[in-house]
């Protein structure tokens, strides 16, 4: 079959009644007639590029005997509160290990980040600081923290 018009004229086509520049600045039309979704215009696809690969950061920690149930309420807490205060942070969960296992931790936080940049940030940030003096430190187990950062991209090993 012959094109109706060149390729970037503008001029409408026998497919595409509406002329590029009116495509590109507008959004998708509706569904053809054959049932089909029109696909939107190539400058208006979200491209994300990813310079550096997701990032979890897991921590754990034993908390001392001797820590009420305030001081562990208000630890969760400062941790939550996190996610608010440091824009770097894509997700963070914590909590206290269920019990089902002997010998583990006895509290656990991941936190997600768009890479190691964003980490560092995380790490050096003044309210992560602060979390970790005023709530964390007092009632942890000296020795007994530990922790791990890895890529959410999926690696051979």
């Amino acid at each position: 079959r012959a094109p109706t018009t060149e390729p970037m004229s503008g001029t409408p086509t026998k497919n595409n009644k509406r002329p590029l520049e009116e495509r590109l600045s507008s959004p998708p039309a509706a569904p053809s007639s054959r049932g089909r979704k029109a696909s939107p215009p190539k400058s208006a696809r979200r491209v994300t590029p990813s310079v550096e690969p997701m990032l979890r950061h897991v921590v754990m920690f034993q908390i001392k005997p001797s820590a009420t149930a305030d001081q562990k309420e208000a630890m969760a807490a400062g941790i939550r509160g996190m996610t608010e205060k440091i824009p770097e942070i894509l997700k963070m969960t914590c909590g206290p290990d269920l019990g089902i296992s002997d010998g583990n931790h006895g509290f656990v936080l991941c936190a997600d980040f768009a890479g190691e940049s964003t980490y560092q940030a995380y790490a050096s940030h003044p309210v992560h600081a602060e979390v970790i003096k005023a709530l964390i430190k007092p009632i942890i187990e000296p020795g007994s923290r530990t922790a791990v950062q890895f890529s959410l991209v999926q690696a051979s090993l």
